[in-house]
């Protein structure tokens, strides 16, 4: 489970206080890890510092047994890739572990910084963050589930990954959302020649 936090404020206490450490021992699961997503743009605060990461936790039913394809994310960015000691190589060649702070950038707002990516979703993830998480923690084939899909992130770079994904959406306006990002999927991969089966089930066939 990748469960995705930020801060809440809790009067007399703190105005920014990580949800996570209200959590850790609520979650009957094994806290494998905690993932730090840090992006470069956001609120701009006066009397405190400006906000700008969100936490990831990582949680695994079994600490010994768990799906981990480091591979599968590396970093290609390795400063000195050819880097040697005693004649061989020391980094892997496909890249290095990205750690456990990733800086991936916001889905931007705005009529002249605006992402390529961007829906009228307030809280858009972007897809490279999604794309990590799945590739990194899930193998093919799997069955996904986004318990609130949102813009449909999930959804799609699950598809792309060659996964499967299962969504609930409360608000109609962002299943609306995430229905036109899978048809435009489709349309992208029926256009190389790719035939993709998707289903999609409206509230009103329910």
């Amino acid at each position: 489970m990748l469960l995705n936090l930020g801060y809440v404020k809790v009067d007399e206490k703190g105005r920014a206080i990580p949800i996570t450490y209200l959590l850790w021992d609520k979650v009957p699961l094994f806290l494998n890890q905690e993932i730090v997503w840090n992006y470069s743009a956001g609120v701009a605060c006066k009397n405190y510092l400006s906000p700008r990461n969100e936490k990831i936790l990582w949680y695994v039913k079994d600490e010994k047994n768990y799906t981990f394809n480091l591979d599968s994310i590396r970093d290609k960015n390795v400063k000195y890739p050819n880097s040697r000691r005693h004649g061989k190589l020391r980094v892997n060649t496909l890249g290095k572990n990205p750690s456990d702070v990733w800086e991936i950038a916001k889905v931007t707002t705005g009529k002249n910084r605006s992402s390529t990516e961007r829906t009228p979703h307030p809280c858009q993830f972007p897809i490279d963050l999604i794309n990590r998480l799945i590739l990194g923690f899930t193998n093919e084939e799997d069955v996904i589930l986004d318990p609130f899909m949102g813009s449909g992130t999930t959804f799609e770079s699950a598809l792309r990954n060659n996964r499967f994904c299962v969504g609930f959406e409360i608000l109609p306006e962002y299943c609306e959302i995430a229905k036109k990002r899978i048809q435009l999927l489709q349309r992208e991969v029926q256009t190389v020649g790719t035939q993709l089966e998707l289903e999609y089930i409206s509230n009103e066939s329910v």
